[in-house]
């Protein structure tokens, strides 16, 4: 396994973990691919367990930090193909997602949680997506995706297939973050396709 170019740095991130269960870049569970949910776990209740602990999580988190817009099961130790974003009204939970259509290209800054937030770096990824993925009672659903939502679905989705942001980061553009939630939560989506 490659070990992470930045984990001397997250090892002086302890004060994030000490209280959340976050899993930090250089942990195994971050580079496992992740299993569909079976319509078995969503029946029995493990389902709603897991997104409780992902809700309870990034609700603590971004109390905590001012940040944080999306996480993938696996960062918590769960490792189960979910994402939650959090958008303005609140948790949105995707289970089992797949992307089935992209369209475009653009290039965004990205940081991570489990990377305490240290570092940022630009991305290229499509511009939109059109996503499937079933909800908590089992019903199948589409979403085609802005180009926000498509960077953060993406993002998350390379949680699940043991993908993290440092892997995908364009060189020469990886860079520590100041600790300001505006650094990460509001840089510029350009279009390059």
């Amino acid at each position: 396994m490659k070990k992470s170019p930045i984990q001397p740095a997250l090892d002086n991130a302890s004060w994030l973990g000490s209280n959340l269960p976050i899993r930090f870049f250089g942990d195994p569970v971050l580079r496992t691919v992740c299993k569909p949910v079976t319509n078995k776990e969503i029946k029995n209740g493990s389902a709603k367990k897991w997104i409780d602990e992902l809700t309870d999580f990034l609700k603590k988190y971004r109390t905590k930090t001012g940040a944080g817009r999306g996480l993938a099961a696996n960062q918590i130790g769960i490792s189960k193909r979910m994402i939650l974003l959090w958008q303005s009204d609140g948790p949105s939970i995707y289970i089992n997602p797949t992307v089935v259509r992209s369209t475009g290209e653009g290039v965004y800054p990205e940081s991570c949680i489990s990377s305490a937030a240290l570092f940022i770096g630009e991305v290229k990824r499509p511009w939109a997506i059109t996503v499937e993925y079933m909800t908590l009672d089992g019903e199948k659903k589409t979403l085609k995706a802005d180009p926000i939502h498509t960077r953060l679905l993406l993002h998350e989705l390379d949680h699940l297939d043991g993908i993290v942001c440092a892997d995908r980061y364009t060189p020469g553009t990886i860079r520590m973050t100041t600790g300001d939630a505006d650094e990460i939560l509001k840089p510029e989506l350009v279009r390059i396709k």
